[in-house]
């Protein structure tokens, strides 16, 4: 027992008023170390603190609600440094949780919830009866404390790795291996992995550093790991100009327009469309997936996104956008490789654009257009009120909006395919429920978003029709949002798309 600790317990003082209530019966639970030496516990959740055999004067937080690999972390170098933390914190509990929070987030819980006084006095018997000052920095001392900490060392008891014990422990990481088939999260069928070819080619492009550390040789075709690096400063400066929390970001709600500027700003966010040349014989993606990387952040669904930053040795201080393809191979048979490079591009982005009314033929709205650098007048052709079909056949008891109008326009001058799409900045109105639901049918899933009829609608809103009329031009037609009675005035927005950066051919083997 180390001197402090003892020296403690004769002073008699109760900690209760910082958290720690001692016991004289303690129970170990499914997380608690083996060789636990029990310093008290918050009485909350099962949380206890308590040294462990073989890490000298090393306190611990067991938290059993955390589940998983998460249920141990250290949280003082020794009983005295602990002690300065309770004062310094005026109770236990933002030292407990310290180690999922950044220094704003524990700041700002230490602001909300200050030292009781009861808590002040306990901390002033601290000061006189064993000499000690609060620590000056608690978040940055804990920190120091676990990071580097090496987490395997702790010994558990068997219970730690049962299940039903401890639902949330993670299985032991399988062996790498990549498939045709299959993402980052897993793969489907039965075919084989792929045999990895390491590469290791940095090259930049698009204005960010990137590199292609492997390619997976798969009996369906190839697949390659494209990774881009992104400064972790601007990741940041990100974030706070949103005012975006990784862990709530979900839950909040934006308008179409801020998702697509949301997308602009984020130095994580950058949809490529590659293909690959095999011994001259170019191989078109099939499909891919992708992940993002963001140093700091310690979330449970990051698992895998740290497994490949360790496997391809990328440098964890930086942040990282990864994306995976499949490529088929355009032979009978797998080829052996001779030559292989890649083409590198870029999808376009969409850009929000201005807003505008036009509700009568003839109406005409001018605006600047960043594709092509000119300016260009929007001529309305022709506005029609229109009802679309009912989908109450295929979802009973439900009602679903039917009303639109579609506005036919020419562009003058005219701009290249795609540059430019007419939307309603209204949202459609949502299905709602009429009667009840069949017994047969109340376990089937309900609409709950914008419904899509044909052309119109989707996940962007309505969508730009080329309808060809030969002697109006390129004359095109935009659905407005479905509604459940006639609109007459409709706002309309226009979404441009960019194809920011020219491609280019990168030599890999």
């Amino acid at each position: 027992m180390c001197k402090t600790y003892q020296r403690f317990l004769e002073t008699g003082i109760d900690l209760m008023p910082l958290g720690i209530e001692r016991r004289e019966e303690n129970i170990s639970y499914f997380c608690t170390p083996k060789g636990a030496t029990f310093i008290g516990w918050t009485g909350v959740d099962g949380i206890h603190y308590c040294f462990v055999r073989g890490f000298g004067e090393k306190v611990f937080a067991v938290s059993p609600m955390n589940g998983g690999s998460d249920c141990v972390h250290p949280v003082a170098e020794n009983f005295e440094d602990f002690l300065r933390l309770l004062m310094a914190c005026g109770g236990e509990s933002a030292i407990e949780q310290a180690w999922q929070w950044s220094r704003e987030q524990f700041d700002g819980f230490m602001e909300e919830n200050r030292p009781t006084d009861e808590a002040k006095a306990a901390a002033e018997q601290i000061v006189e009866k064993l000499g000690l000052e609060p620590m000056d920095d608690p978040w940055g001392y804990i920190m120091q404390v676990q990071q580097g900490f090496d987490y395997t060392r702790i010994p558990y008891s068997e219970d730690y790795d049962d299940e039903d014990m401890n639902p949330d422990i993670q299985p032991e990481e399988p062996e790498w291996a990549v498939y045709y088939d299959g993402s980052f999260w897993g793969h489907s069928g039965q075919d084989k992995a792929g045999e990895e070819v390491p590469v290791g080619k940095w090259f930049e492009w698009a204005g960010s550093e990137w590199v292609i550390p492997a390619v997976y040789v798969c009996a369906k075709g190839l697949v390659m790991d494209f990774c881009m690096r992104a400064e972790p400063e601007k990741i940041r400066a990100f974030l706070d100009h949103w005012q975006l929390d990784p862990e709530t970001e979900q839950e909040r709600e934006f308008t179409q327009e801020e998702q697509m500027q949301i997308d602009l700003d984020n130095p994580l966010s950058f949809d490529i469309r590659p293909e690959v040349v095999v011994n001259g014989r170019r191989l078109t993606a099939s499909h891919g997936s992708g992940i993002c990387y963001i140093p700091g952040m310690r979330r449970e669904f990051d698992r895998q996104q740290e497994r490949v930053v360790g496997h391809y040795h990328l440098d964890p201080e930086q942040g990282w956008t990864i994306s995976r393809w499949s490529f088929p191979w355009v032979t009978s048979r797998k080829p052996a490789i001779r030559e292989l490079s890649v083409i590198m591009r870029q999808e376009r982005r969409n850009i929000p654009g201005p807003h505008f009314t036009a509700n009568q033929p003839g109406d005409t709205f001018t605006f600047d257009c960043p594709v092509t650098g000119q300016r260009h007048t929007l001529t309305v052709q022709d506005v029609q009120a229109d009802e679309a079909a009912s989908e109450r056949e295929f979802m009973p008891g439900m009602e679903f909006p039917t009303h639109y109008r579609m506005m036919r326009y020419t562009i003058t001058p005219e701009l290249p395919d795609g540059a430019v799409q007419v939307f309603d900045c209204a949202e459609s109105d949502q299905p709602r429920r009429i009667e009840p639901v069949p017994p047969e049918n109340q376990y089937q899933p309900q609409a709950t978003n914008c419904c899509s009829i044909g052309i119109i609608g989707g996940a962007d809103g309505p969508t730009a029709i080329m309808v060809g009329v030969p002697e109006q031009g390129n004359v095109q037609a935009a659905c407005s949002s479905l509604h459940f009675e006639p609109v007459e005035q409709i706002e309309w927005r226009l979404v441009f798309r960019e194809e920011p950066c020219g491609e280019r051919t990168v030599g890999l083997l």
